[in-house]
């Protein structure tokens, strides 16, 4: 439910749903990580930060709550220990059985285009099983198609004319 608030821009309304969550689960690191995420959109930077390293803290093999960290860092122009942060990241990018996106290791701007190039073949590789199960075109049953295509037109009349 919060994840749907938070979708649909509603951070307020998600954020108190996962504060609730983790009074509830104090222990649920993906709890924590939700509320600092939810919470740096927002742009309170401290609050997040404070939940994400409960994350951290509680799974630290999360690359998720680790990369969202650094960016809260960047945010708020903390680079104490940053080489370690990033020696750190790429261990564990490298050596994680978890396909990181690489779209979100593009967000970081002190890696560098090689890591950015295994970070993306790992992903493919990892989803390669997946898309290779998918029935090709030719394989598709084009005939349920219909043959004729159909538009439809709706008109509508404003029930209130405002002024300009």
């Amino acid at each position: 439910m919060a994840q749907l608030l938070k979708d649909n821009n509603r951070l307020d309304l998600a954020i108190a749903v996962y504060r609730y969550a983790v009074t509830q689960f104090p222990d649920d690191a993906r709890a924590h990580f939700k509320l600092g995420q939810a919470l740096r959109i927002k742009c309170q930077w401290i609050e997040a930060a404070k939940e994400l390293e409960i994350s951290i803290a509680l799974d630290g093999a999360s690359l998720d709550a680790r990369i969202e960290m650094l960016m809260v860092r960047m945010y708020t122009c903390d680079w104490h220990d940053l080489a370690r942060e990033r020696e750190e990241l790429l261990a564990q990018t490298s050596t994680s059985d978890v396909a990181v996106p690489p779209f979100l290791l593009l967000s970081i701007p002190f890696l560098t285009r090689e890591d950015h190039l295994s970070a993306a073949q790992r992903w493919a590789k990892h989803h390669r099983d997946a898309v290779s199960t998918w029935p090709t075109f030719a394989e598709r049953k084009i005939d349920r198609l219909p043959r004729k295509l159909k538009i439809g037109y709706v008109l509508t009349c404003p029930r209130k004319v405002h002024p300009r």
